[in-house]
């Protein structure tokens, strides 16, 4: 057993083997002239670790980042720490876990939503206070669930200076002993911060529900749902992006007669949520419409803009002169510019200033880079 200076406080021999870092859980005496008054822990902010450390008599000290107990509660400190150890090891590896789950998960609905294989997720576990997180919970397990809120319009850098493209999605990290019920697999909900390590759940179906319904049969934000006795029914005008959303669904098809895509009646729970996105999108593909129509009329006074024709067989041929998130500006004859969706073309690495001819087929637009081409035919003349 070791012993402090002044022989009236005793360290435990067991107390002293559980002193150091083990399973990121750093234990240390505190000596205040010589003699030990108390253990200073510190281990990464968890709120289980931090009711069991006050459990054991600990008191967190802001001026050094660590938690001290006296060395009157050495006795309950020797039996918590185990435990303490135990959970933090566990913690990390439900941690790794759900980190490792979501970012596969996140890679599949990047997909689905026409983004490219190799487009890296956002996924972060930084929450901020007062901020309301929407989405579904795409992944969850006893001590963490992943949120999806999002699919960036942006390519940009994260905080550590990692450039990250478009499309990508962005997954919230939640620690279930933060909310204020555990949550589960598949959940459509907003969990709100009051406080950074403090939060609670509410419905966001009940709000999607209710602006479905009160939308039966008008046109809202590009998107028009209609019920008939069979089914439901979804219309809008061209965009690959809204249909990737739709054929998420199982049982989606084309009716040619109503020209709209029919959806079975046991499916509405996720009608509803995907013409949420999808009129969220088209909100935002008409921002985007805007800002690079904006080119247009830089160039030109008076310019004419609009979306290129889809129907099969049209071709377009021209240069390149803008390109963002969700579309690319073509100039055919002078002055006249026609939007594509890069969603609706085979070609997605596309710069300003290329010349391409742009052939459309079952919605699909096969890119030609022109220069490519002749250069390559110039090159096979000289081979004969």
């Amino acid at each position: 057993m070791a012993k402090s200076s002044n022989s009236e406080v005793a360290v435990s021999e067991h107390m002293t083997k559980l002193l150091g870092n083990v399973d990121g859980v750093e234990v240390d005496t505190v000596l205040d002239g010589g003699v030990v008054v108390g253990f200073e822990m510190h281990f990464e902010y968890d709120v289980a670790l931090v009711d069991l450390a006050r459990r054991a008599g600990g008191e967190f000290k802001e001026d050094i980042g660590n938690w001290v107990i006296p060395i009157a509660n050495q006795e309950a400190f020797v039996k918590a720490l185990p435990k303490i150890r135990s959970e933090a090891k566990a913690i990390e590896v439900a941690r790794n876990e759900i980190m490792s789950l979501a970012k596969n998960t996140a890679v599949e609905r990047q997909v689905s939503n026409g983004t490219d294989q190799d487009v890296q997720p956002r996924i972060s576990d930084f929450r901020e206070a007062g901020r309301a997180y929407t989405g579904e919970i795409i992944n969850a397990n006893g001590y963490f669930a992943a949120q999806l809120t999002s699919f960036g319009t942006k390519a940009g850098f994260d905080k550590n200076d990692v450039p990250y493209k478009s499309g990508a999605a962005f997954v919230t990290i939640h620690r279930q002993a933060s909310l204020d019920r555990n949550v589960n697999k598949g959940e459509e909900i907003g969990i709100k911060y009051s406080t950074l390590n403090k939060a609670v759940t509410f419905d966001t179906k009940s709000k999607q529900l209710e602006d479905y319904e009160s939308s039966l049969g008008k046109k809202v934000d590009g998107v028009t749902v209609n019920e008939t006795d069979s089914a439901i029914l979804v219309s809008f005008g061209y965009n690959p992006s809204l249909r990737a959303r739709l054929d998420r669904i199982a049982g989606v098809e084309f009716d040619v007669g109503s020209e709209a895509f029919k959806l079975p009646f046991s499916a509405k729970d996720n009608v509803v949520r995907a013409v949420a996105d999808m009129r969220t999108e088209f909100l935002a593909a008409e921002k985007d419409f805007q800002a690079i129509s904006t080119t247009a009329h830089k160039l030109y006074d008076n310019p004419k803009v609009g979306f290129a024709f889809v129907k099969n067989g049209f071709e377009h041929s021209g240069k390149i002169q803008d390109v963002n998130d969700r579309f690319i500006l073509q100039e055919g004859r002078v002055g006249d510019f026609k939007v594509h969706h890069r969603s609706g073309l085979d070609m997605k690495d596309i710069k300003i200033g290329q010349n391409l001819d742009i052939k459309y087929n079952r919605g699909i637009g096969a890119v030609i880079d022109r220069d490519l081409k002749k250069a390559q035919e110039n090159l096979q003349s000289k081979a004969r």
